[in-house]
């Protein structure tokens, strides 16, 4: 049990490389304040970042710490230590590499109860960061809870890293239901005319970091083979950057100029949906995605998609019923899936009312808090 003062359980939020997310906001803004008092820590973030500049408005606490090179963990883990000793915390919270092990370490030395990290990833670093392998079992072994996302996360949790069963529990992201049910048509006026001011038609929507597992290497070639049949379709692809940039952007430079898009951070997502009249997100493998917040706004916001089977997928998707699913690696079935929901209007029907009638409310943000705010407790 929380140590309550003032009745309030002081909770610190430890959060690194972070400058914009709702999940936060959100968080912040519906968590029980007479329950709860919420502190953040942001590691490497803009001190004028959208998340910072929502914290002071909401007049909410924080500090912001500056990662710079590998030695830095020291002196942050030292400043963290007493920023928690400063704020009396009985918990704290976790989100992400920097701030787990600099969080979760001053936590430990500092003797809190309750020390808590959200896994945001499933196997990534099996497959390309060993080194990573050993973080992870680091943090396992000084935390008190892990939140495993996904069940794809937890099965990595429990029979690959051997962590006790108890130290894990099933947390699935929070979404604001009515916020992605209900788009701004002042909004999505603007963004058509900004991303698509030609009204170009078909448009396939991506909305991926450039990274390897993402699928991204099967999804443009797939979308060339459609522009066969539809040349006057377009690819808009959302936060387009990363570290497969140098195979990706070759790919991209095989299409023909007008016929695609790159866009950085946009914030307003349940407009982006809208924006698409198919939806395209295909990992490479069944644990490359660690949840796979796209799968759950496409549905939410009722698009027809085509996807692999990553993630929290297993829990929401189903196949020919609200989306289409297809073969990991598969340039010829994501192709031949854009043209079914393209082509047949009784298939988008299908897909759109079976999206429209399904119950989120098991990601509902309402759902999300409750589970929190036990999970403080």
């Amino acid at each position: 049990m929380l140590q309550v003062i003032n009745n309030l359980k002081k909770v610190i939020y430890c959060i690194s490389d972070i400058n914009t997310a709702l999940a936060f906001e959100w968080i912040a803004d519906k968590i029980d304040a007479q329950k709860i008092k919420l502190v953040f820590i942001l590691i490497n973030s803009d001190r004028n970042s959208t998340l910072a500049q929502f914290l002071i408005k909401k007049k909410i606490k924080h500090y912001h710490l500056s990662f710079k090179t590998n030695w830095s963990y020291l002196g942050l883990i030292w400043k963290t230590y007493k920023i928690l000793k400063q704020e009396n915390a009985q918990a704290i919270h976790c989100h992400l590499l920097k701030a787990n092990i600099i969080g979760l370490t001053a936590a430990y030395i500092n003797r809190i109860p309750i020390r808590i990290y959200t896994r945001h990833h499933s196997d990534f670093n099996y497959v390309y960061s060993k080194k990573g392998i050993l973080i992870d079992k680091y943090c396992n072994k000084i935390a008190t809870k892990i939140i495993a996302i996904s069940k794809v996360v937890e099965d990595i949790l429990l029979h690959k890293e051997k962590v006790p069963f108890q130290k894990v529990q099933i947390i699935h992201h929070g979404f604001d239901l009515n916020y992605f049910k209900s788009p701004s048509s002042r909004i999505l006026d603007k963004l058509k005319a900004q991303y698509n001011p030609l009204h170009k038609s078909p448009v396939i929507g991506v909305i991926s970091r450039f990274t390897e597992y993402k699928g991204l290497q099967y999804t443009i070639p797939a979308f060339h083979k459609l522009l066969e049949t539809h040349p006057n379709a377009l690819l808009l692809l959302f936060n387009a950057k990363g570290d497969y940039s140098q195979v990706i952007d070759p790919l991209l430079e095989q299409l023909p100029r007008n016929s695609y898009l790159k866009i950085g951070f946009e914030n307003n997502l349940s407009e982006i949906y809208r924006l698409f009249d198919c939806f395209v997100h295909i990992p490479n493998s069944y644990y490359s995605e660690a949840f796979g917040q796209v799968y759950v706004e496409a549905l939410i916001c009722g698009i027809p998609s085509v996807f692999t089977i990553s993630g929290i997928a297993p829990t929401l998707v189903k196949n020919e019923i609200n989306s289409l699913v297809v073969d990991y690696n598969s340039v010829d079935g994501t192709y031949k899936s854009m043209c079914r929901i393209l082509e047949q209007e009784e298939l988008r029907e299908h897909l759109i009312n079976n999206c429209k009638n399904t119950d989120y409310f098991e990601f509902s943000l309402e759902r999300y808090i409750f589970n929190l705010e036990n999970l403080y407790h």
